[in-house]
């Protein structure tokens, strides 16, 4: 783990690593008005060290393009955006480590956080790069309330939202 360092660096676009050094693991989204929204791609840093590897998080083109540098290790999963979650889940996918008939890791963190009240999707930007929420406390709260697993959907959401909760705990 690094020392007094932010989890995420926002890089301008002329520092964005090149394409042969990024493993693409990952894609969302965010809304930017009721009929569009912007793509955000997440790669993993192929040059970063196993001890801090580094998600390439970006979206958008020319004047308006955003480049994030996101050291997993350090992100807080306590006080995480949404970016930094996107950027944690995808890099633990490419990891191998997929929540149990999901398409993929923030998928599965998205429909757990609609389960609880807070919307599928970030709403627009400034909510998915600044709108930090505890996502240890919002887990561990759907998580008690599926435990009685009454019917089959919600046995399937305990499931993955257990296995949410393990790999985040346990990285």
């Amino acid at each position: 783990m690094r020392t007094n360092k932010n989890a995420v660096e926002q890089v301008s676009p002329d520092k964005e690593i090149p394409n042969d050094k990024l493993k693409n693991i990952g894609m969302t989204s965010f809304g930017l008005s009721d009929t569009e929204s912007q793509i955000v791609l997440a790669s993993y840093v192929k040059t970063s060290k196993e001890d801090d590897p580094v998600v390439q998080v970006a979206y958008g083109h020319g004047d308006n393009r955003k480049v994030y540098h996101v050291h997993v290790n350090d992100v807080d999963t306590s006080n995480a955006s949404d970016l930094e979650m996107f950027a944690l889940m995808s890099y633990e996918g490419y990891k191998g480590r997929t929540a149990p008939d999901s398409i993929n890791n923030y998928s599965a963190y998205k429909t757990m956080k609609a389960d609880a009240g807070y919307g599928m999707a970030s709403a627009d930007e400034n909510s998915f790069v600044n709108k930090k929420v505890n996502a240890d406390y919002l887990l561990e709260q759907i998580y008690d309330s599926l435990k009685k697993r009454e019917t089959e959907q919600e046995a399937k959401s305990f499931d993955v939202c257990e296995y949410l909760l393990q790999m985040i705990k346990n990285r």
